[in-house]
């Protein structure tokens, strides 16, 4: 497949109103998995192929690429490219598949937009535009573009803590009125805000999915009426996160809980054994290392886990069970 010119993405990007396939709605666990990497910062293919296997064959009901866990801001667009062709490519129609999008420039945001769609993605996931503190009046009108000129459908993406920019529930509640905008992702952390955003969500839109990000409010979520969670952790445990999101479907909302809290535990040891930003994609590339996925390099600025935060999580893996791939 050639790459088509920034030219062509620009002028798709002007044809508002044009129609929009529908995505199916994304629900349940769909792990944000993390970008591997060999030492030379290309995709590690072979890597990419067991961690799909992993969490595919265990049971998730769809996969993230190229979210923050993906490590998404860090990497080339060379790489970026590769990895929306191999990773929609392994996992066919097996599962629904959410590729991130979002750069700092329309053009280059609309160019990868379209690589998803021709590859098979299900829907785009879309955050605030970073670097610039935009006002909400900009970040309407820059997914207004952005949906307007992808052939796939959007879902927005609430991650503040790295963009510096909210998608505040006034926002949300405007842009249920886009067709073309399928869903929200909140990785806000902030249970309350998820409630105010469901408040317009619902009334506006009950065909959107709502995901969160923390895997902590998982269960929260799915009893505020949301969909499901972008669990990282589900690609240590694919099997076990699929089974809370199954048993509160099945209405056993207590047991599920539960079981959610007796995961949080294995999943919390792993994180706290480095510290600052960007810890998530850190643990898990070595503790998949471990487990025989890749070799855990990221992508800098962050630095790889080494040393004693590896050792302690070798002894975590032990201690829980985790079995290599």
């Amino acid at each position: 497949m050639t790459e088509e010119s920034p030219h062509h993405h620009r002028d798709m990007e002007e044809k508002a109103g044009s129609p929009r396939p529908t995505a199916p709605a994304l629900h349940g666990i769909v792990p944000a998995l993390v970008s591997p990497l060999t030492a030379d910062m290309a995709l590690d293919v072979s890597a990419l192929e067991k961690l799909m296997a992993r969490v595919v064959e265990g049971g998730v009901q769809g996969v993230l690429l190229l979210g923050t866990t993906g490590e998404a801001p860090s990497l080339s667009l060379p790489v970026k490219r590769e990895l929306i062709r191999h990773g929609c490519g392994l996992v066919g129609d097996r599962v629904a598949k959410l590729v991130g999008i979002t750069t700092p420039c329309l053009e280059e945001t609309l160019a990868l937009a379209h690589l998803a769609a021709d590859t098979g993605a299900d829907a785009v996931l879309l955050t605030a535009p970073y670097y610039f503190a935009i006002g909400q009046s900009e970040l309407e009108a820059w997914c207004r573009r952005v949906v307007r000129g992808s052939p796939a459908p959007v879902m927005l993406y609430n991650m503040p803590g790295n963009t510096k920019v909210p998608f505040e529930p006034d926002t949300v509640g405007r842009l249920c009125d886009e067709p073309g905008i399928i869903g929200l992702k909140d990785s806000s952390g902030d249970l309350a805000y998820l409630a105010r955003c469901m408040e317009h969500i619902r009334g506006a839109r009950p065909d959107w999915s709502v995901l969160v990000g923390p895997e902590r409010l998982l269960v929260d979520t799915l009893e505020l009426g949301g969909s499901g969670c972008t669990s990282a952790g589900a690609m240590l445990q694919p099997r076990e996160w699929a089974a809370v999101y199954e048993t509160h479907r099945d209405g056993r909302a207590d047991e599920a809980r539960r079981l959610q809290d007796a995961l949080l535990v294995q999943i919390d040891a792993i994180f706290r054994t480095v510290s600052g930003d960007g810890y998530v994609p850190r643990t898990l590339k070595a503790a998949l290392a471990l487990l025989g996925i890749g070799s855990g390099q990221v992508a800098p600025p962050l630095s790889p886990c080494d040393g004693d935060a590896r050792r302690r999580i070798a002894g975590l893996l032990e201690q829980a069970g985790w079995t290599r791939s």
